[in-house]
């Protein structure tokens, strides 16, 4: 039987859990970068497992540094290097559209040496197990809490995926195979937690 894991983030030097240091742009003001724009905002940006035409560039903007992270969710969408997206291309992906994103400091410089694509998952499936998961649901039958994750793996059809599930709408999952190969590629500020445990692991 196939093993799932959820990707989660792990910190260490360049590579901070989140990126509360901040703010996305579609277009650029290099008088005032750390302003909101009104165009920073879309159903590009809002929309949750659904199809999206995404700007055909994006710059974030942060008061960070250095970053060396090979994976990040933030804004609505995944911040993913090149070398990651690279190693996706090797196998079967579920839906995606990306776009060029340059990460930028205070100075509009690169904060990065690694080159970076925002990209948005789209007609994910609910292919959760849930006869055989340990769930707490709400009064309305909404899920609340997932104690243990069991998938269908006769639904997975895919080595990196998402869940159509609103607990798991900034996670990714891999298959084991997907895992491995990530793990000899070198990524960074990452960790693989076995799927049965993603609904309660903290990074």
């Amino acid at each position: 039987m196939e093993n799932y894991f959820g990707i989660f983030e792990k910190t260490g030097k360049y590579t901070p859990i989140g990126l509360s240091e901040g703010i996305l742009h579609s277009e650029l003001n290099p008088k005032d970068p750390f302003t909101p724009l009104n165009s920073d905002s879309g159903d590009w940006r809002k929309l949750i497992n659904s199809k999206v035409e995404l700007p055909k560039e994006l710059w974030f903007i942060t008061r960070d540094k250095h970053y060396s992270f090979d994976l990040r969710y933030d804004s609505g969408g995944f911040f993913i290097s090149n070398h990651l997206l690279e190693l996706f291309d090797k196998f079967n992906t579920g839906n995606f559209t990306s776009t060029k994103l340059h990460i930028l400091n205070k100075q509009l410089q690169p904060v990065s040496d690694k080159q970076y694509k925002y990209v948005k998952f789209y007609d994910s499936e609910d292919m959760i197990d849930y006869e055989n998961s340990k769930i707490d649901f709400d009064k309305n039958g909404v899920v609340k809490k997932i104690w243990t994750l069991k998938l269908k793996g006769s639904e997975v059809k895919n080595d990196i995926f998402m869940i159509n599930s609103w607990i798991f709408n900034r996670r990714l999952f891999c298959s084991d195979k997907f895992k491995e190969a990530a793990l000899q590629g070198g990524v960074e500020g990452l960790q693989f937690i076995s799927a049965d445990d993603a609904g309660v692991f903290k990074p």
